[in-house]
């Protein structure tokens, strides 16, 4: 039996916790509530991650999913990119971007195994 939903999918479950927790260390700084630039940059990667996820998903074409879960990879690396700038500008420590980068460690792993999974109907 097959994935019916998005939601049942890990990689979607750990792109959502991702981009929850990127949310809540934002809420922590003063300093990157206030760098509106900043703040966009790194709440849209956190967002199209997920959100490419679920588009590729409701294609219902395996390749154009293959296609998504790529623009998935690409937001995530992003996103953690964004981190290490706020760490670079004071914003953040690296012990409190610590839970989100494992967390997308887990998701990258995830969304590499659903490559792969997928590439098998091709």
């Amino acid at each position: 039996m097959g994935v019916r939903t998005v939601e049942e999918l890990i990689a979607w479950q750990l792109a959502g916790e991702f981009r929850d927790c990127v949310y809540a260390l934002f809420n922590t700084s003063r300093e990157a509530k206030r760098d509106y630039k900043f703040r966009d940059q790194l709440f849209d990667s956190s967002a199209k991650l997920v959100g490419n996820i679920s588009e590729g998903f409701h294609r219902n074409r395996t390749r154009e999913f293959l296609l998504f879960l790529g623009y998935a990879r690409a937001s995530l690396a992003e996103a953690q990119d964004w981190l290490r700038d706020g760490i670079a500008r004071g914003y953040f420590t690296q012990e409190a971007c610590g839970p989100a980068f494992l967390l997308a460690k887990r998701c990258a792993q995830a969304i590499l195994k659903l490559i792969k999974s997928l590439k098998r109907f091709l």
